[in-house]
């Protein structure tokens, strides 16, 4: 007999430990991403670099410098930048950003970004593990759940859109803290005090949609938790812990299930209302104001034909293939959590339709949650999860969605049904977790079906890839995609062949053999989601986010005035020349793409655009955007020069990611205007604005205002108007003008904007529709305008009187000991 060495031992031991099984939870999306890092090179399609690097780079800048990043007034003539609630700039991770500025400037921010997404990934999987953990199940259970959520299509293939993956990554947080650690047991107050934090760190990631759509799913998690009876009814001590409720109970725990959430929310609230407060205001503001029109909510319904991705992910193809060919664009309808765990997902769900089975297990063990996972109750609410999520997801496909659009508050404030998926792929992975559970070597006809199937799946794969060879460079996406089912099918069934018949194990110790089929069980389902997710978050040279020699010239030439591209241009340019939806490759050649200045990367350049690719945009904004682009070129040419336009962008006849520069004279930002004309509401305004019969050197659009100076002088371009001092959140302005009239500052007009002429504070009109006016005086003076919204400073206290209560509370708690709810 062979001795061990101490090295083989050692490892053996450490591999027979189950608790490093987890272990490949954390790895798996390191691994996804190990490429792009390794490689030194950054994530950049589409909203990396066109939105969340412009603005963080923007913001550490100038906190660097010692502003605060309120106000961003190189997009869109002048927007909010804290308040644009997707910047995100108060969730603590982000701060990881603002270290990696210190050390390497922009260039090294963006590099970081991707492992910022690792560690979201990483985190939602373990979140998920840890609740399947909670709920009783075992190692393995958590493993297969942790892999499907943390690698799922839903987050990998959205993980460039940092703001949705980092508020979905709470979600089995959240959920995990609105379970008991045991039936019979309230929430104690730590716990609830962490439920607090994570779902104000949900509130604080910066996706309003994913965050209410996790509210609505932990209101039914509670709430089913609330009526099978998992919490303790106090108020009925007669009462068994895993009895069933008596209708006044169950009532008293639908109650307090309710209240814990509710507190919860509204705690969180308070929390992040330094960033809550100026994001309602400004949405308040917005073009969102109102509800978001029909059809731009109904985008992205989910096209159901996509829901055999639930199989065979790539049916379609796949834009890092550059073969997408399906409805929309990739990743708003992307759900594969794994074949094998979907296919435990599917057998754990079918369970809750048998005839033949109990309809509980019996009453719920003191210590564990287990017995009612493993009960029908549970399972069929994970159908009914299921079913909803795809219901919902739908969203035009059928009456149900435009319903709720038209009658339920809520259902209008957002686009894309489809993103109601992540319901969908949280209960597939707790179904997955469910299937793990109780996996077992099959016997009897069993065994025959699963060597069928076994033998099936190697065919499959077999003869599918056969033709994908022999078509050579044409590869139709239903061969590839077919031939990929069939091989992780096939080990699908060896795995089951190979089973220990003592499956279902949980963290007592296991052998050596059941322990080794759990390795490969967690190394085949990350296997098959590498596969997957790899290149759906493509890679790039750090020189993208570097300076750009062309931007620089354009700069120059510019000479402080404003850039324009027509809106319906800007989406050419970005969704026909370098974002398309069906390939990845357009967007590599980064050199072409960063000379046209697509919105925002002028931030980077320091160049102020017209135009704004915000997702939250000011109301007046968006609808002057959409007039402008409207006029005939005749009359835009005075609008362009009110907007002090410098260059207009045009693509290019032949090659429109060529651009071509017009150049524009006679822009101005600032003017003074001796005559008013005042108008009754912004619809007045805007026709006056826009009519071609106002002489914007002499004359100003002001709403509310009825007197003017007594006497209308003609324009003199000669007025010495000088802006003496700038930084985001201020400007300051040196005039000397004849006689009263109105200083014109053509950047746009938002509350919290104060002015001062000289030391008397001064009300900042609304001036051609959307810019600012000020009154002054004859002779030299000295205009300051400082932006200082009220909502900020609300936000910081109320953010901090809830943060002083929470620590407050969870000292005493632990001073006296009492950790009861």
């Amino acid at each position: 007999m062979s001795r061990k060495g101490p090295g083989e031992q050692s490892l053996r031991d450490w591999l027979g430990d189950s608790r490093r099984l987890l272990l490949v939870v954390v790895v798996a999306p390191l691994a996804l991403f190990l490429p792009v890092l390794l490689a030194g090179k950054a994530v950049f399609w589409g909203t990396p670099l066109l939105q969340f690097i412009p603005w963080w780079d923007f913001a550490w800048s100038h906190v660097r410098e010692g502003y605060l990043p309120l106000w961003n007034p190189y997009s869109g003539m002048g927007a909010p930048l804290l308040a644009n609630y997707q910047s995100a700039l108060f969730y603590p991770p982000h701060w990881i950003y603002f270290l990696l500025h210190l050390l390497g400037g922009r260039s090294l921010m963006a590099w970081g970004m991707a492992l910022l997404m690792t560690a979201h990934l990483a985190f939602a999987g373990m979140g998920m593990a840890m609740l399947v953990r909670r709920l009783g199940l075992g190692r393995l259970s958590q493993v297969v759940a942790g892999l499907g959520f943390g690698m799922c299509g839903y987050l990998v293939a959205r993980a460039g859109f940092l703001s949705i993956n980092a508020a979905a990554a709470w979600i089995p947080w959240i959920l995990l803290c609105l379970t008991p650690k045991k039936p019979g047991a309230r929430i104690p107050i730590p716990q609830r005090l962490t439920l607090v934090v994570v779902l104000g760190m949900q509130l604080l990631a910066g996706h309003a949609q994913t965050t209410w759509y996790t509210w609505l799913l932990a209101g039914m998690w509670v709430l089913f938790m609330g009526w099978i009876g998992i919490y303790t009814d106090k108020m009925n001590p007669s009462s068994g812990a895993g009895e069933r409720p008596s209708y006044q109970g169950r009532t008293r725990q639908l109650a307090y299930s309710a209240g814990l959430l509710i507190f919860g929310i509204l705690m969180a609230l308070a929390l992040a209302a330094v960033q809550l407060l100026p994001t309602a205001e400004y949405l308040s503001f917005s073009q969102r104001s109102d509800a978001v029109d029909y059809d731009a909510s109904m985008t992205y319904s989910l096209w159901p034909w996509r829901m055999l991705g639930l199989f065979a992910p790539d049916l379609f193809g796949n834009p890092a293939q550059a073969d997408y060919w399906g409805y929309g664009n990739f990743w708003e309808d992307a759900v594969y959590i794994g074949l094998l765990p979907a296919i435990l997902a599917l057998g754990a769900l079918l369970a809750a339709f048998r005839r033949n089975a109990a309809s509980n297990p019996g009453p719920v063990s003191d210590t564990e949650l287990r017995g009612m996972v493993l009960g029908l109750e549970f399972r069929r609410f994970l159908v009914f999860i299921c079913a909803t999520s795809l219901v919902l997801a739908l969203g035009s496909n059928t009456p149900i969605f435009p319903w709720l659009y038209r009658n339920i508050p809520g259902f209008d404030s957002f686009q894309a049904p489809s993103r109601f998926l992540i319901w969908l792929e949280v209960a597939l992975c707790l179904a997955a977790a469910l299937g793990a559970e109780t996996w077992r070597r099959p016997e009897r006809g069993g065994l025959y079906w699963t060597r069928l199937a076994t033998a099936g799946a190697f065919a499959v794969a077999l003869g599918a890839g056969l033709t994908w060879y022999l078509l050579g460079e044409v590869q139709p996406t239903f061969i590839r995609a077919t031939a990929l089912a069939g091989l992780w099918g096939m080990g699908a069934g060896l795995l089951s062949l190979a089973a220990p018949r003592s499956g279902g194990e949980r963290d007592r110790p296991i052998g050596v053999h059941s322990i080794t089929w759990q390795w490969l069980v967690a190394g085949w389902i990350a296997a098959d989601l590498l596969v997957a997710g790899m290149g759906l978050n493509p890679g790039i040279d750090l020189d993208a986010y570097r300076s750009s020699p062309a931007a620089q010239e354009l700069s120059q030439e510019l000479d402080g005035h404003r850039l324009y591209l027509s809106p319906n241009h800007e989406q050419q340019l970005k969704y026909e020349s370098f974002l398309r939806f069906d390939s990845f490759e357009a967007a590599k050649r980064w050199d072409f793409l960063r000379s046209t200045i697509l919105p925002n990367t002028n931030i980077f350049e320091q160049i102020s655009s017209v135009n704004n690719f915000d997702p939250l945009l000011p109301g007046s904004y968006a609808v002057w955007m959409e007039t402008v682009d409207r006029l005939p070129p005749a009359d835009q040419v005075e609008l362009f020069r009110l907007m002090d336009v410098g260059l207009l962008q045009q693509p290019g006849l032949l090659q429109p990611e060529q651009i071509q520069i017009i150049p524009m004279t006679d822009g101005k930002r600032i003017r003074f205007a001796s005559c008013a004309l005042s108008v009754r509401d912004t619809l007045e305004a805007l026709e006056k604005t826009t009519s071609g019969e106002v002489d914007f050197d002499s004359t100003v659009v002001l709403e509310g205002v009825s007197d003017s100076p007594a006497t209308c002088v003609a324009a003199d371009t000669s007025i010495p108007l000088k802006i003496i001092e700038e930084n985001p959140s201020e400007i300051v302005i040196n005039i000397d003008v004849p006689g009263a009239g109105y200083l014109v500052i053509s950047d746009l007009w938002y509350p919290g904007w104060k002015a001062w002429v000289g030391e008397s504070e001064a009300p900042i009109l609304h001036a051609n529709f959307l810019f600012r006016a000020v009154a002054v005086g004859s002779g030299k003076q000295q205009v300051t305008l400082r932006y200082q919204p009220l909502s900020f400073y609300l936000g910081v206290v109320t953010s901090a009187a809830a943060l002083i209560i929470l620590l407050v509370v969870l000292r005493k708690t632990a001073n006296s000991g009492d950790t009861s709810g």
